[in-house]
C-alpha cells in the first residue's frame, strides 16, 4: 500500500503516545523520521519484541543507529522490553524475561507521571 506512511503519520499526529515495535521493516526509518519531525520522540515507547537476546540487540542497535544515539543492547540481554527517551536521557525498562507481565509493568512505569 503506497499510502501506508500517510496513514502512520496521521495516527502519530493524533496520538498522545506512540509505540513502535522494533522490527526489521524498511519502513522503520521513515516511521522514526515522522515521529522526530513532529517532535514526539519523548512520547514514543520503543517496544522490543520477545526474541532471542542476539536478535533483540540487533534490532535495537539498528534503531539506535537510525536515531544517532549511543546505548546499544548487549547480545546477552534477555530482559530489556522497552526503551524511552526523555530529554537527553535514554531509559531501558527491563525485567527477568520478555513476558506479558514484564511488558505491562514496563509500560506502566514508562507512562507514570
Amino acid at each position: 500500500d503506497p499510502d501506508w506512511l500517510t496513514a502512520v503519520e496521521a495516527r502519530i499526529q493524533a496520538s498522545s503516545y506512540v509505540s513502535v515495535v522494533v522490527g526489521r521493516t524498511t519502513g522503520l526509518a521513515a516511521e522514526i523520521a515522522a515521529i522526530r519531525e513532529r517532535g514526539l520522540l519523548e512520547h514514543t515507547l520503543f517496544v522490543i519484541p520477545p526474541l532471542s537476546a542476539a536478535e533483540a540487540a540487533d534490532r535495537w542497535n539498528r534503531v539506535a543507529t537510525i536515531l544517532g544515539v549511543a546505548g546499544g543492547l548487549p547480545a546477552d540481554d534477555h530482559g530489556t522490553v522497552l526503551v524511552r527517551f526523555t530529554g537527553e536521557r535514554t531509559t531501558f525498562y527491563r525485567g527477568e524475561s520478555r513476558d506479558d507481565f514484564t511488558y505491562e509493568t514496563a509500560i506502566d512505569a514508562a507512562l507514570a507521571p
